[in-house]
């Protein structure tokens, strides 16, 4: 038979064989020493009568984990890209020089516009520039003509 008793310090329920009675054991929770009392009606655990085999008993030994504080499981989460974006004044534009659109009285001025438009945003804001090709009809609407232009992205 068990004896069932608790701590007197941190009123950790313990489960001692009877044959232990009257002799000190260390409570698994705070470490207090212990004295396991005389067998009595109240404290007699009732045995499970299919476990009742000492071949099928298994003496387990729980401990009870003591911590001063509880640790954090969950971390204040990283600003997403959105929200990094919106803190910082300068924001992500694309601008697109088509050739077509510079060419004034059969003159291209496609360089010095982009010429002045790279200046106007300086070179540190420049983030990527991409070549395009395209392709439009003329104003009749009979002959198709290919072109090329500039994209650039830009910090502005």
């Amino acid at each position: 038979m068990d004896i069932v008793f608790k701590c007197t310090s941190c009123d950790q329920e313990l489960e001692v064989d009877s044959a232990g009675a009257g002799s000190e054991i260390p409570c698994p929770t705070c470490n207090t020493l212990l004295v396991i009392p005389e067998a009595t009606p109240e404290n007699l655990a009732t045995a499970n009568p299919v476990g009742s085999a000492a071949a099928t008993r298994i003496e387990k030994h729980f401990a009870v984990p003591q911590h001063s504080a509880p640790e954090s499981l969950i971390k204040k989460p990283k600003p997403t890209l959105q929200v990094a974006a919106k803190e910082t004044d300068k924001k992500l534009r694309i601008k697109t020089i088509k050739h077509g659109d510079c060419v004034e009285v059969g003159k291209s001025k496609y360089d010095e516009i982009v010429t002045e438009f790279l200046q106007q945003i300086g070179e540190e804001n420049i983030v990527q520039m991409h070549p395009i090709s395209y392709s439009h009809t003329d104003a009749a609407g009979r002959t198709m003509y290919n072109d090329f232009g500039l994209m650039i992205i830009f910090r502005g």
